[in-house]
């Protein structure tokens, strides 16, 4: 209980009143002043929450800017490219004017024709080309080599190894490829080389060939120095004995020529221009030749 000191005094109820109620005034003054920093904190976020979400609006809008003006260069290109294609295809359309039955007067496009213009006349079966004044058909290529009465080479006639058969008949020269093989006793190839002329290298004795490809084709052997032949059943050496040798010299001539694929005969042309003697004896004859 308070103690009454008079009116106004230290334990007046009006005065306790008062305090109590200054007091609450305070305390309801730091809460509000408390919730007011609070929502000023709070205000302060969504404002800066704010300003990145227009900063972000602004880039999208820049990126959709950006997008757009691609997206329009990429239009103009698509469009310039579905342009040139439409040209061209005009421009071959007026060239070549497709299957017809007569020949047209005008191109496709009711234009005048152009010359080197073409078509296929379904009548006829044939590819036409307009040269300026009439249509000309085109010559058919030939089925056969027969069917070309002036036929010309523009390069070199490869044969692919195969042989031509038939009379050869030739209005121009024969120029001849020659080559170089050296001797053996049996497999020196004189026949798949690309020369029919061969320089014949080497001392070993040659007793055969390899099989020639087809009988009655020749080649001919220009000695590099000193080599041998000897003579046999199917390697036949004119005016030598079977089994004897002869040895030629530098720049004497082999002609082989094959009887058949393993049967050869050999013609010796000496250099100094004197007769071939057969090594295994003399017969008065081929002494009569040889002098």
């Amino acid at each position: 209980m308070s103690i009454y000191r008079g009116i106004g005094g230290p334990g007046d109820a009006s005065s306790d009143a008062s305090v109590n109620l200054v007091s609450g005034l305070a305390q309801q003054t730091a809460a509000d002043r408390a919730l007011a920093q609070t929502s000023e904190a709070t205000a302060a976020a969504r404002a800066a929450e704010a300003v990145i979400s227009a900063a972000a609006a602004a880039t999208s809008a820049t990126a959709s800017a950006s997008s757009a003006t691609t997206a329009g260069n990429s239009l103009t290109a698509a469009q310039a490219a579905q342009a040139a294609a439409e040209l061209a295809l005009d421009s071959f359309d007026d060239i070549w004017l497709g299957a017809k039955s007569t020949d047209p007067v005008v191109d496709n496009d009711g234009n005048s024709l152009t010359t080197g213009s073409a078509y296929f006349n379904t009548t006829t079966n044939k590819l036409k080309v307009y040269s300026g004044t009439v249509w000309v058909i085109l010559q058919d290529g030939i089925t056969t080599v027969s069917a070309d009465t002036s036929p010309q080479l523009g390069g070199n006639l490869d044969l692919n190894d195969k042989v031509l058969t038939g009379a050869l008949n030739l209005t121009g020269a024969l120029n001849l490829s020659r080559i170089t093989v050296a001797s053996h006793a049996t497999t020196a190839d004189i026949w798949t080389g690309a020369g029919n002329q061969i320089d014949w290298t080497g001392t070993v004795t040659t007793t055969a060939f390899p099989n020639a490809p087809k009988a009655g084709i020749e080649r001919t052997l220009m000695c590099a120095g000193a080599c041998s032949f000897t003579a046999g059943t199917y390697f036949l050496i004119d005016g030598v004995n079977s089994g004897d040798t002869i040895t030629c010299a530098a720049n004497d001539q082999i002609i082989v020529k094959a009887i058949s694929t393993t049967h050869y005969r050999l013609s010796r042309i000496r250099y100094d221009g004197k007769a071939q003697v057969s090594a295994g004896g003399l017969t008065q004859a081929s002494i009569m030749a040889y002098i």
